[in-house]
């Protein structure tokens, strides 16, 4: 970060033909100010053309490159990133900032202490009666392959564990390959802040007492009219005869309430975006 080709090198990066370098110039570039030679001082106005590069950014950038400029953004010092990140937030208040990008700036914001009156009367003006009202910003713009980092390698939720993916996984949960061909995102989403909202058909618990008092839970396998069979976690799968159930009491999902606080939004988004691609 001291050399003195910097500048060269993140003016050369900022051009790349690759999207993944010009991202990472845009990065450096809020880290040090470029300078002629070893050791010289940064040249006066250089925050201010930090900020004008990203604010370039935001205007022509592909989308991936419009996320990293906010996120870039966030850490510059200066009133002038706080006019910029709340010229946004009102952009977004009106409806006129992609759905793509809306959490990007909200998170932008929420690292500026200027912006915090106004990022709570966004937030006060949420829907009370939806339930994902607050996670609605991760439906669309996240990236597949941090997704599928999260789904196959994140230990706090362990999606992999209980789901399946292109038939890998395990098989407490639904395969999630296909499911958004039969469902749309905000199920997705509700699924997985709300799991209890909508348990997917075949993976209903449920908790059976029979006549002599003995207690069953699991997951129904299969439900005619003469035989309940259920897949318990203690005993395996069952074959009950409805003559002996006494009661029937329907169970939880197997996915815990408060799955989504081991996760950031930015997680969240990513988790949908990789679920969404599995067709």
């Amino acid at each position: 970060m001291g050399a003195a080709e910097l500048g060269a090198a993140l003016e050369a990066g900022a051009k790349d033909a690759s999207e993944k370098v010009r991202k990472a110039a845009a990065k450096l570039s809020v880290q040090a100010s470029p300078v002629a030679r070893r050791g010289a001082a940064p040249a006066a106005g250089a925050g201010g053309d930090k900020i004008a590069k990203l604010a370039a950014i935001l205007e022509s950038g592909t989308l991936s490159e419009k996320q990293n400029a906010y996120a870039a953004l966030a850490g510059v010092e200066g009133a002038a990133v706080d006019t910029l990140i709340g010229d946004a937030l009102a952009k977004l208040k009106a409806g006129k900032v992609p759905a793509e990008l809306q959490l990007d700036v909200l998170d932008a914001a929420a690292k500026r202490p200027g912006l915090k009156g106004a990022l709570a009367a966004i937030e006060a003006g949420l829907d009370a009666k939806d339930p994902i009202a607050r996670w609605r910003v991760c439906l669309s713009g996240g990236n597949v392959e941090e997704g599928k980092k999260i789904f196959l390698e994140r230990a706090e939720v362990s999606c992999v564990r209980c789901h399946k993916a292109n038939g890998e996984g395990g098989e407490v949960g639904p395969e999630l390959t296909g499911l958004i061909k039969k469902q749309d995102r905000a199920y997705v989403l509700q699924s997985i802040v709300h799991p209890n909202a909508a348990i997917a058909a075949g993976f209903e618990n449920v908790l059976v007492t029979l006549k002599n008092d003995t207690t069953y839970a699991g997951v129904i396998k299969s439900d005619t009219d003469t035989e309940l069979e259920i897949n318990s976690p203690e005993d395996g799968l069952m074959k009950l005869k409805k003559s002996d159930i006494k009661t029937r009491e329907k169970g939880l999902s197997g996915m815990p309430e408060g799955f989504a606080d081991q996760l950031s939004r930015q997680d969240l988004r990513n988790l949908v975006e990789f679920i969404a691609s599995l067709k």
